[in-house]
């Protein structure tokens, strides 16, 4: 859990997720004016529900599909390639394509996006690549934002894809224990984008930033390529304003 230590009346933030660099359909064009559109608007804070990467190995034919193999050179790419714009820190989760190396008992490539890694042997030529500053990592597959009380979900579930669009989300918000419940959740792994108001959540799914591979074509899929923008301020003690702007990429 990170908390937000502002007493500011609004918070304004950006939302992206499923941004799978190092994928061959990956968007990186898109997610960059992305950035660029949350620096028009003067937004300084993004955070990303997970799959920052593609990883690798997480479906039969995947290494077929991948600009880079390996969890060190996901990284290394990643590091150079996520978009950096002055002003801007994305606070990012890890998702199922993230951390398939990471089951195996390979490394946690959010760490090493964060924190830089060592590439090479002495043999060979070592290079050290220093981590990225504007980047931060919350942790695997959930994280929760506090700001002046509100609670911010992140959650890179372990859903499938279903017909109805909010099914996977609603059924998630209806297992949650009493009094666990967030402000807004913020759910990313199914690229598509969606906003409703359930169970007195501001539910949003966070799209993606990832074309439609041949996985996705197989499952019949066409995911949706979008950010969001949110504005949210709590005036009064039992009322939430909440502002959600959708940003499409065709």
């Amino acid at each position: 859990m990170i908390r937000i230590n502002t007493h500011e009346k609004e918070l304004r933030f950006g939302i992206v997720s499923d941004t799978h660099l190092c994928a061959e359909t990956e968007r990186l064009e898109e997610l960059t004016e992305a950035y660029h559109i949350f620096k028009r608007e003067g937004i300084n804070r993004v955070f990303h529900a997970g799959d920052i990467t593609d990883g690798f190995n997480v479906y039969r034919g995947h290494e077929n599909h991948i600009k880079c193999f390996g969890t060190d050179k996901q990284a290394e790419y990643t590091i150079h390639n996520y978009p950096k714009i002055d002003g801007i820190d994305t606070f990012f989760i890890t998702g199922n394509h993230d951390l398939k190396a990471y089951e195996k008992g390979g490394p946690d490539i959010g760490g090493l996006i964060v924190n830089g890694l060592t590439i090479g042997s002495d043999d060979e030529g070592v290079k050290q690549v220093k981590g990225r500053t504007d980047l931060h990592y919350l942790g695997r597959y959930l994280a929760r934002i506090v700001w002046n009380n509100n609670k911010i979900d992140l959650i890179h579930p372990d859903y499938g894809f279903s017909y109805a669009v909010s099914y996977a989300p609603q059924k998630y918000i209806n297992e949650l224990e009493p009094g666990t419940k967030p402000d807004v959740l913020v759910f990313g792994h199914l690229h598509r984008a969606f906003y409703m108001n359930y169970r007195n959540i501001n539910l949003l799914m966070g799209g993606c930033f990832q074309g439609q591979n041949d996985y996705l074509k197989r499952k019949g899929i066409q995911p949706v390529r979008a950010a969001w923008i949110i504005e949210m301020s709590r005036d009064r003690k039992f009322r939430l304003d909440f502002k959600p702007t959708l940003l499409k990429f065709y």
